[in-house]
């Protein structure tokens, strides 16, 4: 009886490392869970026949997209359609965007408006990294876009189209 108490009490230590390290092996794949499901959502406003919109999604989101992968997820809204400029619209209204400012490309994160071929490569780096750590951001506010990201196919990503 002897040897069954001193075996026990030597086992005491070690189910208590097994137990630490079950529980940091769990608390790895709830970090990694987490870390999976953070996303960035975007939404970039673009011409085609504007040379800084080829700029940003020719050169500067390439890069980002390749970095990133499924934790950054963008569409391009294409305002020199009906449906685009109805979009482009409702972005100015609704993030009461001055007259100075209403141009292309215009990427919008959250309530951020990033605008032009500077601003962009600038700055979406920044704020990738601060709503990844934030845990990810949604689709912004803007009335009509989840009615068309509903209601539209799968399409081709502003790169892939030009």
């Amino acid at each position: 009886m002897g040897d069954r108490v001193n075996l026990h009490r030597r086992s005491k230590p070690l189910q208590l490392a097994i137990l630490f390290i079950l529980l940091a092996i769990g608390w790895l794949q709830i970090y990694a869970v987490k870390a999976e499901a953070a996303v960035v959502r975007a939404v970039l406003f673009y011409s085609p026949s504007c040379p800084h919109c080829h700029q940003v999604i020719t050169v500067d989101l390439p890069p980002l997209f390749e970095k990133y992968g499924e934790q950054l997820e963008m569409v391009g809204v294409d305002t020199s359609t009906t449906g685009g400029a109805a979009l482009f619209a409702a972005a100015i209204q609704r993030f009461d965007i001055p007259p100075e400012r209403q141009a292309v490309p215009m990427l919008i994160v959250d309530e951020v408006i990033l605008l032009g071929s500077l601003d962009i490569p600038e700055q979406f780096p920044i704020l990738i990294e601060h709503y990844l750590a934030l845990g990810g951001v949604d689709w912004p506010d803007i009335p009509g876009l989840r009615a068309a990201l509903a209601s539209s196919e799968p399409q081709q990503t502003p790169t892939e189209a030009q």
